[in-house]
């Protein structure tokens, strides 16, 4: 029953570990997406549109980076396409 429990507490503890693994990772993401736009040449800007809901997206060419715009200069860098 012992060996039960403690195993039981083991894989609450690496639950808990993998968690904040995760939490942590994600703030390391999302730092620096909030800052001045990014000065990114047009020709490096990927864009679609999700036709479902109309929402547009950006990212970098290379490094697949995803980029802030705002949502007109979005739609006419995918529209281009």
């Amino acid at each position: 029953m012992r060996k039960g429990i403690y195993w039981i507490m083991q894989l609450l503890m690496l639950a808990v570990a993998i968690k904040v693994l995760l939490w942590v990772w994600q703030a390391y993401e999302a730092r620096g997406t909030g800052g001045e736009p990014q000065q990114v040449p047009d020709v490096d800007k990927v864009c679609s549109i999700v036709a479902d809901t109309g929402q547009c997206f950006c990212h970098h060419r290379s490094t697949q980076q995803r980029l802030s715009i705002p949502y007109r200069e979005c739609m006419a860098l995918a529209g281009r396409s």
